[in-house]
């Protein structure tokens, strides 16, 4: 029988044999008799895997190595779980030298199947740092011909099929732990050091710790743990990154926000990511966030991946206070993320009344905080989601000046909702609220040459449209713009007056004062007895004036003709209430003005 281990292994390839590790074989123990480290070629890197080395030792990233994290939200008084799988970004690889990993508090490795004995001085040009129980690579490891690998003994055949210039060691039992140290020590005729619990090296203020510290600074590799260093930061800022990409996958995938009710579940999934941790290397997310390159980077993969950008929050200051900051962010992304949502109903027509108005807001301000946040809206319009459904049955008549206000705030902006391309090309419609203008005040206008035609107090329905007066020119058949600058530039206050009321009263428009930058237009709306009725007038008559202007010139018949009929009612029943002493003053009034337009017709023949 053999007297040692390498004896018993050198014998065993002497006779062409593949020598198998067996636990008889524990008993050599480790043998660190007369042996020193004083060069570099007395250290060997030591790796523990359950993952099969094909070819090299793979970092994580390359491996698309995938854990889970679970996040617990709660809705309603019940406790939900997401379970969010995100891939490791660590491009590292880690090894102990002269030593098996022990299991410590961040990791166990009792239980691996494989190992791989691999010489330092074989891998100066990918060692960037570490210490003498976690030195690390940049990338992958190749197994070379200097490399050992330990592997179970049914899986010999496969282990030297994917690595043909290693030597192939098999084991017989469950874990390839028990025998590294032992074959490290005995075999590869390396000195055995402890690696303790990781964060505190065994290796402490020995010489051999001197001789390592100085070959890292021999070759410039930082002399420090991974974790806590910017290469575990990398890391965790990539994987927490992931945890964001993976959260915001699922709020889309469980439409989480296509119901307003669900913001403040979204906002929680959110909070919690961005207000991540890790307890062991001390890592703040938000705190790698007020970095603008980190930031950066984070943006690029989020819009690369996922298609969120926030790039908008580079160089804006970001509040010292992480709760504040937290709300920064999660709150960027929870309105783009809503403002999806609500595009996406509105292709499937489910949007209620109040995401259009949002909707029509956003488009109107180029502002999206109102999506998450009715509270930004301004007062007319936020007021409106509360209040309008219970005036909507109300008679007109009943309404006070406040509820009035609030029906027109809440139908001009559904009147903006109805055709998204005329909004975008600057048409929108309104309904104002306006004040009667009696027969005195009309004449009081004259007196300074302004046209303001006598109306009833009451709702109008009016709009505006860039080039409005080469719009009614199109439709009159009228040169506004001519008379526009007749009107600048009129001798007197008659002239200035006479060019005003042409302005006013252009054919085939359908307005009753033109306004300059917007008209309003004679669309009755005075029959509507309930708010109701009203909303559905003012949509009607703007929908109908919309094809109007964009050239469907009959479109107006019907409404002439009710507006004839209503007319007429109006006069039949002015006269029927009349006294015999009001009816002999009109039908002098009608006899004068006949007169005079004879005088006129005479006139102008001469």
């Amino acid at each position: 029988m053999e007297n040692d281990l390498k004896t018993k292994y050198e014998q065993a390839i002497k006779n062409g044999k593949q020598f198998v590790l067996t636990p008889e074989d524990l008993k050599y123990g480790i043998n660190n008799s007369g042996k020193e480290i004083k060069s570099i070629d007395d250290l060997v890197m030591v790796h523990l895997t359950d993952f099969f080395p094909n070819g090299s030792i793979k970092t994580p990233l390359e491996t698309k190595k995938s854990e889970t994290t679970d996040i617990y939200v709660e809705n309603d008084g019940i406790e939900k779980e997401y379970s969010i799988p995100v891939m490791s970004h660590r491009n590292t690889v880690h090894f102990c030298l002269n030593g098996g990993v022990e299991s410590h508090k961040y990791g166990n490795w009792e239980n691996k199947k494989y190992v791989i004995f691999t010489p330092l001085s074989a891998n100066l040009n990918q060692i960037i740092g570490g210490v003498e129980c976690d030195i690390f690579t940049e990338g992958s490891v190749p197994i070379t011909k200097d490399a050992y690998v330990l592997c179970p003994e049914e899986e010999i055949d496969a282990m030297k099929l994917a690595n043909p210039s290693a030597t192939i060691v098999g084991y017989n039992g469950s874990t390839v732990l028990p025998y590294v140290n032992v074959f490290m020590s005995q075999v590869l005729g390396y000195k055995y050091e402890k690696t303790g619990d990781y964060t505190e090296s065994f290796w402490k203020n020995s010489e051999d710790q001197k001789f390592v510290i100085s070959m890292f600074k021999e070759h410039g590799w930082d002399y420090t743990m991974h974790n806590g260093s910017k290469w575990d930061y990398d890391d965790y800022t990539q994987r927490r990154t992931g945890v964001l990409v993976g959260i915001i996958n699922t709020i889309k995938e469980e439409r989480i926000l296509y119901n307003e009710k669900d913001i403040p579940i979204a906002k929680q999934l959110l909070n919690e990511v961005f207000n991540g941790g890790n307890i062991f290397n001390g890592f703040n997310y938000m705190e790698q966030l007020r970095n603008n390159d980190v930031l950066l980077e984070v943006s690029n993969r989020l819009k690369e991946e996922i298609n969120i950008d926030l790039v908008s929050l580079i160089d804006k200051e970001i509040p010292r206070d992480d709760k504040e900051a937290v709300e920064l962010f999660s709150t960027a992304v929870l309105e783009e993320m809503r403002f999806r949502c609500v595009l996406e109903k509105e292709k499937e027509n489910t949007l209620t009344e109040k995401e259009k108005i949002q909707l029509q807001y956003i488009r109107e301000n180029d502002n999206k905080d109102v999506i998450v946040d009715d509270k930004l809206f301004p007062d007319t319009i936020r007021n409106n989601f509360k209040n309008y459904d219970e005036l909507l049955d109300k008679q007109i008549n009943e309404l006070s000046e406040n509820e009035k206000q609030i029906i027109t705030n809440f139908i001009s902006y559904k009147l903006q909702l109805m055709n998204k391309e005329d909004f975008e090309n600057g048409i929108s419609f309104k309904i104002e609220n306006l004040p009667e203008n009696t027969k005195a005040s009309a004449e009081r206008y004259r007196n300074v040459g302004i046209y303001k035609p006598e109306r009833k107090g009451g709702f109008y329905l009016s709009f505006t449209c860039p080039n409005m007066q080469k719009l009614l020119s199109s439709l009159s058949g009228v040169n506004t713009e001519e008379l526009c600058d007749k009107i600048n530039y009129a001798d007197s206050l008659e002239e200035e007056y006479e060019y005003n009321r042409k302005l006013n009263e252009l054919p085939n428009c359908h307005i009753t004062e033109n306004l300059i930058e917007r008209v309003i237009t004679d669309c009755d709306l005075h029959q509507s007895t309930t708010a109701r009725e009203l909303e559905n007038l003012a949509i009607s008559y703007a929908e109908k004036y919309r094809k109007f202007i964009n050239g469907e010139k009959n479109i107006f018949d019907d409404h002439a003709k009710q507006k004839g009929e209503n007319q007429e009612k109006e006069f039949k029943q002015a006269i029927s209430n009349m006294t015999k002493e009001q009816l002999m003053e009109l039908n002098n009034q009608i006899s004068l003005v006949q007169n005079n337009e004879e005088i006129i017709d005479s006139n102008r023949s001469l």
